[in-house]
């Protein structure tokens, strides 16, 4: 009978102490495969030998990767922190992760909210001065697109999904995408899940720069003219860039969206609203589902205490360039959340 394998990864390396139990592997370190016998699935280990340990079959099936996908390799490792891999339906590979893993990632994301909230006022005084800069110079575009960002919580973008999907992010957006509308600019496109976005802008340096973009050749919305004359598409990594340069840490884009859903959460629970309608108005702002908002937008203190009725209400002070949500938001954050996830 073949034992089950559990051979570690090359060279493996501890992960951080929240996740002291896991150990990372590299994709080459999942060595089990599967193939359909009747209404099961056969795990053959690295050697084809079939696994016949119950208790580890039951550990491959709880990983539930979806049957459609081809190539499955899973861990051989319980404790590995990537548990299998597939490719999907439309070519991509597809990952799933221990669930300590995942916890500690979504644990660590959400640590840095009281850290970007700091941050906001300098960035945001950085964007004004940048948009203030020539309409098709990197600064400007790069400013305008974050402004986006900040004030209408859009995905980024990624090229993949874009070519593969027909789905779009901030900076993969198209020219066509952009439309002139009274008295501001509509983006017109195609999200991700196939959800139709429109999203109406109104301040008019942003406007400003987006038409100025649409003048440069290329179908894509946000390019620049660099120094050399050419025309420079924008990134999702030119845009983690210039938020690490100005703000001095290492937040992404996607810090936005958990900022700004988490906000709206905050500001929901302190007009007394409960949990299902808070839900509901964070996917309506970020266009997903109210279970996508829970599990990846809202700071799981806030979740707690809107589940459990104990969130107190909040004097919303004055705040500069934080609105009164997010410097409430940000207070909260000081001193509430180990109330509500203690143990």
């Amino acid at each position: 009978m073949a034992a089950k394998n559990r051979n570690p990864a090359p060279n493996p390396k501890r992960l951080p102490r929240s996740e002291a139990d896991l150990v990372f592997v590299e994709v080459t370190a999942l060595t089990v495969g599967r193939r359909r016998v009747g209404q099961r699935w056969r795990y053959l280990d690295e050697t084809g030998a079939r696994i016949t340990d119950p208790a580890e079959i039951e550990r491959l099936n709880r990983i539930a990767l979806p049957p459609a996908y081809t190539e499955a390799r899973f861990c051989p490792d319980p404790q590995g922190h990537l548990q299998a891999v597939g490719i999907d339906a439309r070519g991509r590979r597809q990952y799933r992760y221990h669930p300590a893993f995942r916890e500690a990632r979504d644990t660590r994301k959400f640590a840095n909210c009281a850290a970007f909230g700091a941050a906001l006022p300098k960035l945001r005084q950085r964007l004004d001065k940048d948009l203030q800069a020539p309409p098709r110079s990197r600064a400007a575009v790069l400013a305008a697109v974050v402004r986006i960002l900040d004030c209408e919580y859009l995905r980024i973008g990624n090229p993949a999904y874009a070519r593969e999907n027909k789905s779009f992010g901030l900076t993969t957006l198209r020219n066509r995408h952009a439309k002139l509308t009274r008295g501001g600019l509509a983006l017109d496109y195609r999200g991700k899940s196939g959800i139709m976005r429109r999203v109406r802008l109104t301040d008019q340096r942003v406007i400003r720069v987006v038409r100025r973009c649409q003048d440069l050749p290329g179908q894509q919305l946000f390019q620049y003219q660099g120094d050399d004359g050419q025309v420079h598409a924008i990134s999702s990594a030119d845009v983690n860039v210039y938020l690490r340069t100005i703000t001095g840490s290492d937040f992404t884009a996607k810090d936005f969206r958990t900022w700004h859903g988490s906000v709206i959460a905050f500001a929901a629970l302190n007009r007394g609203v409960r949990l299902k309608e808070m839900l509901q108005e964070v996917s309506q702002a970020l266009a997903n589902t109210p279970a996508v908002a829970r599990k990846a937008y809202i700071h799981p203190a806030l979740v707690e205490a809107a589940r459990s009725g104990r969130f107190t209400p909040q004097r919303l002070p004055r705040a500069g360039r934080l609105s009164r949500a997010e410097r409430g938001f940000l207070e909260w954050l000081a001193t509430e959340p180990a109330k509500f996830l203690a143990g």
